[in-house]
Protein backbone atom coordinates (compact mmCIF):
# COMPACT_ATOMS: atom_id res chain seq x y z
CA UNK A 1 0.00 0.00 0.00
CA UNK A 2 2.40 2.58 0.78
CA UNK A 3 4.81 1.68 -2.41
CA UNK A 4 1.35 2.36 -4.24
CA UNK A 5 0.37 5.40 -2.33
CA UNK A 6 4.50 6.83 -2.86
CA UNK A 7 4.30 5.81 -7.06
CA UNK A 8 0.46 7.62 -7.38
CA UNK A 9 2.05 10.75 -5.49
CA UNK A 10 5.05 10.74 -7.47
CA UNK A 11 2.33 10.43 -10.97
CA UNK A 12 0.60 13.18 -9.71
CA UNK A 13 3.41 15.34 -8.76
CA UNK A 14 4.53 15.08 -12.44
CA UNK A 15 1.37 15.32 -13.90
CA UNK A 16 1.19 18.70 -12.23
CA UNK A 17 4.41 19.82 -13.20
CA UNK A 18 3.80 18.84 -16.95
CA UNK A 19 0.60 21.27 -16.76
CA UNK A 20 2.58 24.38 -15.15
CA UNK A 21 5.38 23.42 -17.81
CA UNK A 22 2.37 23.79 -20.72
CA UNK A 23 0.93 26.90 -18.86
CA UNK A 24 4.64 28.71 -18.73
CA UNK A 25 5.03 28.08 -22.23
CA UNK A 26 1.56 29.64 -23.76
CA UNK A 27 2.06 32.99 -25.69
CA UNK A 28 1.89 35.62 -22.97
CA UNK A 29 -1.58 37.33 -23.54
CA UNK A 30 -2.75 40.82 -22.26
CA UNK A 31 -4.07 41.08 -18.45
CA UNK A 32 -7.88 42.12 -17.74
CA UNK A 33 -6.97 45.98 -17.52
CA UNK A 34 -5.08 46.23 -21.06
CA UNK A 35 -7.93 44.64 -22.78
CA UNK A 36 -10.21 46.65 -20.63
CA UNK A 37 -8.30 49.90 -22.33
CA UNK A 38 -8.71 48.91 -25.26
CA UNK A 39 -12.02 47.96 -25.62
CA UNK A 40 -12.72 51.78 -24.22
CA UNK A 41 -10.54 53.22 -26.45
CA UNK A 42 -12.10 51.27 -29.60
CA UNK A 43 -15.94 51.92 -28.43
CA UNK A 44 -14.53 55.55 -27.78
CA UNK A 45 -13.02 56.82 -30.97
CA UNK A 46 -13.32 54.08 -33.59
CA UNK A 47 -16.34 51.88 -33.96
CA UNK A 48 -17.65 53.99 -35.62
CA UNK A 49 -14.74 55.04 -38.37
CA UNK A 50 -14.74 51.10 -39.00
CA UNK A 51 -19.07 50.81 -38.98
CA UNK A 52 -18.36 53.41 -42.18
CA UNK A 53 -16.04 51.14 -43.96
CA UNK A 54 -17.83 47.75 -43.56
CA UNK A 55 -17.22 46.88 -47.19
CA UNK A 56 -12.96 46.79 -45.91
CA UNK A 57 -13.49 44.37 -43.07
CA UNK A 58 -15.23 41.24 -44.60
CA UNK A 59 -18.77 42.09 -42.44
CA UNK A 60 -21.17 44.55 -45.27
CA UNK A 61 -24.21 42.21 -44.24
CA UNK A 62 -23.12 41.17 -40.25
CA UNK A 63 -24.09 43.53 -37.58
CA UNK A 64 -22.70 47.12 -36.45
CA UNK A 65 -19.33 47.33 -35.58
CA UNK A 66 -20.26 48.90 -31.97
CA UNK A 67 -21.28 45.17 -30.73
CA UNK A 68 -18.03 44.29 -31.83
CA UNK A 69 -16.25 42.05 -29.19
CA UNK A 70 -12.30 41.51 -28.48
CA UNK A 71 -10.67 38.31 -28.36
CA UNK A 72 -7.68 37.61 -26.21
CA UNK A 73 -4.75 39.97 -26.38
CA UNK A 74 -1.30 38.12 -27.81
CA UNK A 75 2.02 39.84 -26.86
CA UNK A 76 4.43 40.52 -30.14
CA UNK A 77 7.75 41.52 -30.03
CA UNK A 78 10.43 43.10 -32.08
CA UNK A 79 14.12 41.69 -32.83
CA UNK A 80 17.21 43.91 -31.79
CA UNK A 81 20.61 42.98 -32.77
CA UNK A 82 23.72 44.12 -30.43
CA UNK A 83 26.95 43.57 -31.76
CA UNK A 84 26.76 39.78 -31.30
CA UNK A 85 23.62 39.64 -29.56
CA UNK A 86 19.68 39.29 -30.27
CA UNK A 87 17.15 40.62 -27.76
CA UNK A 88 13.02 40.70 -28.12
CA UNK A 89 11.32 44.09 -27.02
CA UNK A 90 7.79 43.83 -26.31
CA UNK A 91 6.04 46.59 -28.37
CA UNK A 92 2.17 46.19 -27.36
CA UNK A 93 -0.75 43.60 -27.92
CA UNK A 94 -2.90 42.01 -30.95
CA UNK A 95 -6.10 41.79 -30.25
CA UNK A 96 -8.46 39.81 -32.85
CA UNK A 97 -11.87 42.01 -33.30
CA UNK A 98 -14.87 39.48 -33.69
CA UNK A 99 -18.44 40.34 -34.81
CA UNK A 100 -20.83 37.67 -34.47
CA UNK A 101 -18.31 35.28 -33.71
CA UNK A 102 -16.05 35.59 -36.86
CA UNK A 103 -12.71 37.47 -37.04
CA UNK A 104 -12.60 40.85 -39.16
CA UNK A 105 -9.82 42.61 -37.84
CA UNK A 106 -7.18 42.76 -35.59
CA UNK A 107 -6.45 45.90 -33.36
CA UNK A 108 -2.52 46.85 -32.61
CA UNK A 109 -2.13 48.22 -29.33
CA UNK A 110 1.08 49.84 -27.50
CA UNK A 111 1.61 51.82 -24.06
CA UNK A 112 1.96 55.62 -25.05
CA UNK A 113 1.64 58.81 -22.80
CA UNK A 114 1.44 56.32 -19.71
CA UNK A 115 -1.66 54.11 -21.31
CA UNK A 116 -2.64 51.15 -23.69
CA UNK A 117 -4.39 52.39 -26.46
CA UNK A 118 -5.02 51.51 -30.14
CA UNK A 119 -1.98 51.90 -32.71
CA UNK A 120 -3.91 50.75 -36.26
CA UNK A 121 -6.44 48.53 -36.98
CA UNK A 122 -5.98 45.98 -39.80
CA UNK A 123 -8.29 43.76 -41.73
CA UNK A 124 -6.28 40.67 -41.46
CA UNK A 125 -9.19 37.84 -40.57
CA UNK A 126 -7.13 34.71 -39.80
CA UNK A 127 -5.21 35.73 -36.68
CA UNK A 128 -6.75 34.35 -34.38
CA UNK A 129 -6.58 31.03 -36.62
CA UNK A 130 -3.46 31.59 -36.66
CA UNK A 131 -2.78 31.38 -32.90
CA UNK A 132 -5.17 28.64 -32.20
CA UNK A 133 -2.14 26.49 -34.54
CA UNK A 134 0.62 27.91 -32.41
CA UNK A 135 -1.02 26.57 -29.17
CA UNK A 136 -1.82 23.23 -30.58
CA UNK A 137 1.19 22.58 -32.20
CA UNK A 138 4.29 24.29 -30.23
CA UNK A 139 2.69 25.22 -26.96
CA UNK A 140 4.64 21.95 -25.29
CA UNK A 141 7.59 22.84 -27.07
CA UNK A 142 9.16 25.63 -24.92
CA UNK A 143 8.60 29.46 -24.13
CA UNK A 144 7.01 31.09 -26.85
CA UNK A 145 6.80 34.67 -28.16
CA UNK A 146 5.35 36.08 -31.12
CA UNK A 147 7.79 38.01 -33.61
CA UNK A 148 6.23 40.66 -35.36
CA UNK A 149 8.46 43.17 -36.65
CA UNK A 150 7.49 45.13 -39.70
CA UNK A 151 11.21 47.34 -40.46
CA UNK A 152 12.87 43.65 -40.92
CA UNK A 153 9.77 42.00 -42.80
CA UNK A 154 9.82 39.29 -39.53
CA UNK A 155 6.49 37.22 -38.81
CA UNK A 156 7.85 34.53 -36.53
CA UNK A 157 7.11 32.40 -33.62
CA UNK A 158 10.23 32.11 -31.41
CA UNK A 159 10.80 28.72 -29.38
CA UNK A 160 13.25 28.36 -26.66
CA UNK A 161 13.79 25.05 -24.94
CA UNK A 162 15.83 23.83 -22.56
CA UNK A 163 18.22 22.72 -25.03
CA UNK A 164 17.58 24.73 -28.19
CA UNK A 165 16.48 28.33 -29.55
CA UNK A 166 14.89 28.89 -32.89
CA UNK A 167 12.49 30.95 -34.96
CA UNK A 168 9.50 29.42 -36.76
CA UNK A 169 8.31 31.16 -40.22
CA UNK A 170 4.61 31.58 -39.74
CA UNK A 171 4.25 32.09 -43.65
CA UNK A 172 6.16 28.81 -44.65
CA UNK A 173 6.52 26.92 -41.12
CA UNK A 174 10.32 27.22 -41.86
CA UNK A 175 13.01 26.93 -39.07
CA UNK A 176 15.89 29.14 -39.05
CA UNK A 177 18.51 29.67 -36.43
CA UNK A 178 19.08 32.89 -34.05
CA UNK A 179 21.94 33.28 -35.83
CA UNK A 180 20.01 33.48 -39.57
CA UNK A 181 17.57 35.77 -38.11
CA UNK A 182 20.64 38.18 -36.81
CA UNK A 183 21.33 37.60 -40.70
CA UNK A 184 17.85 38.50 -41.74
CA UNK A 185 18.01 42.02 -39.55
CA UNK A 186 21.47 42.71 -40.62
CA UNK A 187 20.84 42.50 -44.27
CA UNK A 188 17.63 44.80 -43.95
CA UNK A 189 19.60 47.18 -41.82
CA UNK A 190 22.33 47.57 -44.67
CA UNK A 191 19.83 47.84 -47.47
CA UNK A 192 17.79 50.04 -46.16
CA UNK A 193 20.91 52.31 -45.28
CA UNK A 194 22.25 51.78 -48.88
CA UNK A 195 18.72 52.81 -50.21
CA UNK A 196 18.79 55.86 -48.42
CA UNK A 197 22.31 56.99 -50.06
CA UNK A 198 21.25 56.07 -53.26
CA UNK A 199 17.57 58.44 -52.79
CA UNK A 200 20.14 61.13 -51.29
CA UNK A 201 22.30 60.91 -54.31
CA UNK A 202 19.27 61.43 -56.67
CA UNK A 203 17.53 64.31 -54.64
CA UNK A 204 20.74 66.18 -55.13
CA UNK A 205 20.85 65.08 -58.90
CA UNK A 206 17.85 66.67 -59.41
CA UNK A 207 18.38 69.80 -57.32
CA UNK A 208 16.45 68.20 -54.65
CA UNK A 209 13.46 70.37 -55.73
CA UNK A 210 11.33 71.04 -59.02
CA UNK A 211 12.59 69.27 -62.27
CA UNK A 212 14.24 71.82 -64.95
CA UNK A 213 12.82 72.26 -68.34
CA UNK A 214 13.35 73.16 -71.23
CA UNK A 215 12.06 76.00 -71.02
CA UNK A 216 14.01 76.59 -68.03
CA UNK A 217 17.15 76.54 -69.60
CA UNK A 218 16.28 79.41 -72.32
CA UNK A 219 17.74 82.44 -70.29
CA UNK A 220 21.36 80.81 -70.41
CA UNK A 221 21.43 79.69 -73.28
CA UNK A 222 20.21 83.17 -75.02
CA UNK A 223 22.60 85.14 -72.50
CA UNK A 224 25.45 83.13 -73.92
CA UNK A 225 24.57 83.71 -77.74
CA UNK A 226 23.79 87.42 -76.72
CA UNK A 227 27.08 88.34 -74.68
CA UNK A 228 29.23 87.76 -77.71
CA UNK A 229 26.98 90.33 -79.93
CA UNK A 230 27.35 92.79 -77.54
CA UNK A 231 30.97 92.45 -77.26
CA UNK A 232 31.30 92.38 -80.82
CA UNK A 233 29.40 95.74 -80.90
CA UNK A 234 31.70 97.12 -78.54
CA UNK A 235 34.72 96.08 -80.98
CA UNK A 236 33.49 97.57 -83.67
CA UNK A 237 32.89 100.51 -82.55
CA UNK A 238 35.78 100.71 -81.27
CA UNK A 239 37.68 99.55 -84.48
CA UNK A 240 35.62 101.94 -85.89
CA UNK A 241 37.15 105.03 -84.30
CA UNK A 242 40.58 104.02 -84.62
CA UNK A 243 39.81 103.47 -88.36
CA UNK A 244 38.45 106.98 -88.53
CA UNK A 245 41.61 108.60 -86.93
CA UNK A 246 44.26 107.09 -89.02
CA UNK A 247 42.54 108.03 -92.69
CA UNK A 248 40.88 111.45 -91.35
CA UNK A 249 42.30 113.22 -94.47
CA UNK A 250 40.46 112.91 -97.36
CA UNK A 251 38.30 109.77 -95.63
CA UNK A 252 36.58 112.08 -92.83
CA UNK A 253 33.11 111.57 -94.34
CA UNK A 254 33.26 108.36 -95.32
CA UNK A 255 34.69 107.16 -91.99
CA UNK A 256 31.96 109.31 -90.53
CA UNK A 257 28.97 107.38 -92.08
CA UNK A 258 30.64 104.24 -91.39
CA UNK A 259 31.11 104.95 -87.48
CA UNK A 260 26.91 106.03 -88.16
CA UNK A 261 25.87 102.55 -89.52
CA UNK A 262 27.95 100.54 -86.91
CA UNK A 263 26.28 102.97 -84.08
CA UNK A 264 22.70 101.88 -85.53
CA UNK A 265 23.83 98.07 -85.77
CA UNK A 266 25.12 98.05 -82.25
CA UNK A 267 21.60 100.27 -81.09
CA UNK A 268 19.40 97.01 -83.50
CA UNK A 269 21.60 94.43 -81.50
CA UNK A 270 20.86 95.79 -78.34
CA UNK A 271 17.11 95.85 -79.49
CA UNK A 272 17.10 92.53 -80.40
CA UNK A 273 18.79 91.26 -76.60
CA UNK A 274 16.00 93.50 -75.24
CA UNK A 275 13.30 91.59 -77.00
CA UNK A 276 14.85 88.01 -76.69
CA UNK A 277 14.61 88.54 -72.75
CA UNK A 278 11.20 90.03 -72.84
CA UNK A 279 10.37 87.09 -74.63
CA UNK A 280 12.14 84.87 -72.14
CA UNK A 281 10.33 86.55 -69.90
CA UNK A 282 7.01 85.38 -71.09
CA UNK A 283 8.03 81.83 -71.28
CA UNK A 284 8.67 81.41 -67.62
CA UNK A 285 5.56 83.10 -67.14
CA UNK A 286 3.54 80.87 -69.35
CA UNK A 287 5.51 77.84 -68.00
CA UNK A 288 4.29 78.70 -64.67
CA UNK A 289 0.67 79.35 -65.43
CA UNK A 290 0.62 76.18 -67.64
CA UNK A 291 1.89 73.84 -64.51
CA UNK A 292 -0.97 71.96 -63.21
CA UNK A 293 -1.56 71.67 -59.42
CA UNK A 294 -0.87 67.97 -59.69
CA UNK A 295 2.60 68.85 -61.05
CA UNK A 296 2.84 71.42 -58.54
CA UNK A 297 2.32 68.60 -56.00
CA UNK A 298 4.85 65.69 -57.58
CA UNK A 299 7.24 68.76 -57.32
CA UNK A 300 6.47 69.26 -53.58
CA UNK A 301 7.04 65.16 -52.63
CA UNK A 302 10.68 65.62 -54.98
CA UNK A 303 11.43 68.13 -53.02
CA UNK A 304 11.29 66.47 -49.62
CA UNK A 305 13.54 63.65 -50.95
CA UNK A 306 10.72 61.12 -52.20
CA UNK A 307 10.37 58.96 -55.15
CA UNK A 308 7.12 58.93 -57.01
CA UNK A 309 6.14 55.33 -58.45
CA UNK A 310 2.87 56.28 -59.13
CA UNK A 311 0.51 59.11 -60.11
CA UNK A 312 -2.64 58.09 -58.69
CA UNK A 313 -4.56 60.84 -59.79
CA UNK A 314 -7.45 63.43 -58.29
CA UNK A 315 -8.14 62.14 -55.10
CA UNK A 316 -10.85 64.25 -53.18
CA UNK A 317 -12.26 68.26 -54.50
CA UNK A 318 -14.34 69.54 -51.80
CA UNK A 319 -14.85 73.20 -50.45
CA UNK A 320 -13.70 72.99 -46.93
CA UNK A 321 -16.89 73.51 -44.45
CA UNK A 322 -17.10 73.38 -40.75
CA UNK A 323 -19.54 70.20 -40.86
CA UNK A 324 -17.57 67.92 -42.11
CA UNK A 325 -14.92 68.46 -39.61
CA UNK A 326 -17.03 66.95 -37.32
CA UNK A 327 -16.77 63.36 -39.26
CA UNK A 328 -14.17 60.92 -38.41
CA UNK A 329 -12.36 60.70 -41.59
CA UNK A 330 -11.94 64.33 -41.86
CA UNK A 331 -11.53 64.54 -38.29
CA UNK A 332 -8.41 62.33 -38.91
CA UNK A 333 -7.36 64.42 -41.64
CA UNK A 334 -6.41 67.19 -39.75
CA UNK A 335 -5.35 65.93 -36.47
CA UNK A 336 -1.77 65.50 -38.43
CA UNK A 337 -1.77 69.06 -40.06
CA UNK A 338 1.14 71.45 -39.02
CA UNK A 339 -1.93 74.37 -39.42
CA UNK A 340 -5.36 74.62 -38.27
CA UNK A 341 -8.46 74.40 -40.62
CA UNK A 342 -9.77 77.70 -39.62
CA UNK A 343 -7.72 79.60 -42.91
CA UNK A 344 -9.22 77.44 -45.56
CA UNK A 345 -12.99 77.68 -44.73
CA UNK A 346 -15.21 78.52 -47.80
CA UNK A 347 -12.03 77.50 -50.29
CA UNK A 348 -11.48 74.49 -52.74
CA UNK A 349 -9.80 71.94 -51.10
CA UNK A 350 -8.05 69.53 -54.05
CA UNK A 351 -5.78 66.35 -53.14
CA UNK A 352 -3.90 63.88 -55.14
CA UNK A 353 -2.73 60.86 -53.96
CA UNK A 354 1.19 58.83 -55.34
CA UNK A 355 2.72 55.79 -54.38
CA UNK A 356 6.15 56.60 -53.59
CA UNK A 357 9.33 55.36 -52.02
CA UNK A 358 12.34 56.75 -49.64
CA UNK A 359 9.81 57.58 -47.21
CA UNK A 360 10.26 57.80 -43.23
CA UNK A 361 7.38 55.08 -43.17
CA UNK A 362 9.61 52.90 -44.84
CA UNK A 363 11.50 52.20 -41.47
CA UNK A 364 8.68 51.18 -39.49
CA UNK A 365 7.15 49.07 -42.97
CA UNK A 366 8.88 46.94 -44.70
CA UNK A 367 8.92 47.72 -48.48
CA UNK A 368 8.97 44.14 -49.18
CA UNK A 369 5.25 44.11 -47.92
CA UNK A 370 4.09 46.94 -47.98
CA UNK A 371 4.02 50.51 -50.38
CA UNK A 372 3.86 53.51 -48.79
CA UNK A 373 1.02 56.24 -50.20
CA UNK A 374 0.63 59.96 -49.74
CA UNK A 375 -1.98 62.53 -50.19
CA UNK A 376 -0.87 66.05 -51.18
CA UNK A 377 -4.02 68.79 -50.17
CA UNK A 378 -3.74 72.54 -51.98
CA UNK A 379 -5.06 75.40 -51.98
CA UNK A 380 -5.28 77.78 -54.56
CA UNK A 381 -2.24 75.65 -56.81
CA UNK A 382 -0.03 76.15 -53.06
CA UNK A 383 0.27 73.16 -51.11
CA UNK A 384 -1.28 73.27 -47.70
CA UNK A 385 -0.85 69.53 -46.09
CA UNK A 386 -1.11 66.19 -46.73
CA UNK A 387 -0.91 62.63 -45.00
CA UNK A 388 1.11 59.08 -45.52
CA UNK A 389 0.46 55.67 -44.90
CA UNK A 390 1.63 51.84 -45.55
CA UNK A 391 -0.85 49.91 -47.78
CA UNK A 392 -0.22 45.99 -47.93
CA UNK A 393 0.62 44.67 -50.73
CA UNK A 394 -1.25 41.27 -49.79
CA UNK A 395 -4.03 43.20 -47.85
CA UNK A 396 -5.78 46.62 -47.83
CA UNK A 397 -4.20 48.05 -44.06
CA UNK A 398 -6.26 50.30 -42.67
CA UNK A 399 -4.72 52.87 -40.34
CA UNK A 400 -7.89 53.13 -38.52
CA UNK A 401 -7.54 56.15 -36.21
CA UNK A 402 -3.84 56.16 -37.30
CA UNK A 403 -2.99 58.41 -39.77
CA UNK A 404 0.52 59.85 -40.67
CA UNK A 405 1.47 63.56 -41.47
CA UNK A 406 2.35 64.05 -45.26
CA UNK A 407 6.20 63.42 -44.00
CA UNK A 408 5.38 60.63 -41.33
CA UNK A 409 4.89 61.76 -38.54
CA UNK A 410 2.07 60.69 -35.37
CA UNK A 411 -0.42 63.11 -34.02
CA UNK A 412 1.30 63.08 -30.51
CA UNK A 413 4.57 64.25 -32.30
CA UNK A 414 2.84 67.22 -34.53
CA UNK A 415 0.62 68.42 -31.49
CA UNK A 416 2.67 66.93 -28.19
CA UNK A 417 -0.85 65.52 -26.74
CA UNK A 418 -2.62 62.10 -27.14
CA UNK A 419 -5.61 61.53 -29.48
CA UNK A 420 -7.85 61.74 -26.61
CA UNK A 421 -7.07 65.15 -25.70
CA UNK A 422 -6.92 66.21 -28.95
CA UNK A 423 -10.11 64.92 -29.60
CA UNK A 424 -11.48 66.80 -26.51
CA UNK A 425 -9.89 70.23 -27.92
CA UNK A 426 -11.43 69.53 -31.46
CA UNK A 427 -15.02 69.17 -30.25
CA UNK A 428 -14.73 72.61 -28.09
CA UNK A 429 -13.55 74.01 -31.11
CA UNK A 430 -15.18 72.55 -33.86
CA UNK A 431 -18.44 70.71 -33.08
CA UNK A 432 -19.74 67.70 -31.50
CA UNK A 433 -17.55 64.56 -30.21
CA UNK A 434 -18.19 61.97 -32.36
CA UNK A 435 -18.02 58.81 -30.47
Amino acid sequence: MKIRAIILTVFFALLTLGNAAYADSSLKTAGADIKGAIERDYTAYYADTLEAQKENFHSSNRVSFLEATLGEGIAYYQANVHGESLSHELIGYKFPLYLEGTQVAVIDATFESGAWKIFNISNNDDFGNTIKRIESEYAKDGTLELIDDKRYNLNYLYINTAVNEEYINLTNNESISPTEIMSVVSESESSFNNSNRNSNDGAILVGGGQNVSSADNQPSNIFVFAYPSIRTISYLCCSSHSHSDSKKKGLRHTDESRLKLMKQKGLLFLLLFLVLLAMVGCNKEDSAEEKTDEQIAADYLQALGYTIIVHEGEAAKYTLEQERLETPDYMQLWAVQEEEPDAYFGKEIVSYQFTVRDHPLEQLYSPDDYTISVIVMLVDSEVIGGISGPVSKIKNLVMAGGEYSIDGKTLNEIKGIDYSQWLDYWAKKYGKRTE
